[in-house]
């Protein structure tokens, strides 16, 4: 649980320099505003001096506009959006990375320990995640979230788990899938509600699910779809 902690604390600090990181650019691009604003203002100098034959902006009214973007710009309300939206962006970027594996017939230690999740790095060829336990609700076996060091070797335990589970304690009856935002998750079980229509018509898979969309599953040239047990539905914490 400690190192859990630890690790948590530590991921937390990294997007922390992220969000200081990114305030940083925006000051500078704020400055290069400025600048080109005050450049601009020489420049309408330049030519109000000259014949025109329209009238042009008055340089004190873009100046006064300029300053009022930038004073807005750098009020700390809007500093504090910044930093929200990088925020968001940083943790939509960090899902990519995760796994979420569901029925995992675990106890809590040894969840802790994570000998699961070093097998499955192994098995996968990937590095050995950080494991963290996701509270719910309803009663049934632990979720667990696998946080991979980038989102490919995500994609890689995605696309390599149910061929590699039975080998692993704990495993045989758990399910994978992407760690996705609410309205992500809607979408990607209508989407296998959909799949599950379609294959049980089929009596085959033919179809699956990638990247929140219902495809066609791609066979080598003759080769025979794999079977499909008939479903009559999902689960509801799928």
């Amino acid at each position: 649980m400690f190192k859990s902690l630890a690790e948590t604390i530590l991921k937390l600090q990294s997007q922390n320099t992220m969000l200081k990181n990114q305030n940083c650019i925006l000051n500078a691009n704020l400055s290069n505003l400025t600048e080109k604003v005050d450049g601009l203002e020489e420049n309408l100098k330049l030519l109000s001096s000259q014949p025109k034959e329209s009238p042009k902006p008055p340089t004190k009214l873009i100046k006064t506009f300029a300053l009022a973007v930038a004073s807005t710009i750098s009020a700390p309300e809007s500093q504090i959006t910044f930093m929200r939206a990088a925020s968001l962006a940083n943790s939509e970027d960090a899902r990519k990375s995760n796994v979420i594996i569901k029925n995992i017939d675990l106890s809590e230690e040894a969840i802790e320990k994570a000998e699961f999740a070093s097998k499955i790095a192994k098995d996968c060829g990937t590095s050995t995640p950080s494991v963290f336990r996701i509270p719910h609700p309803a009663k049934g076996p632990p979720i667990v979230r696998p946080a991979f060091k980038s989102k490919e070797e995500a994609r890689t335990v995605l696309t390599k788990f149910n061929s590699i589970k039975a080998s692993i304690q704990g495993c045989l009856n758990a399910s994978p899938r992407p760690d996705l935002s609410k309205p992500e998750l809607e979408k990607y079980r209508q989407s296998w509600k959909t799949v599950i229509q379609k294959n049980n018509e089929a009596g085959q898979t033919i179809y699956t699910v990638r990247n929140l969309e219902v495809v066609k599953v791609v066979y080598r040239e003759n080769q025979e779809p794999w079977p499909w047990g008939k479903k009559h539905s999902i689960p509801e914490n799928f």
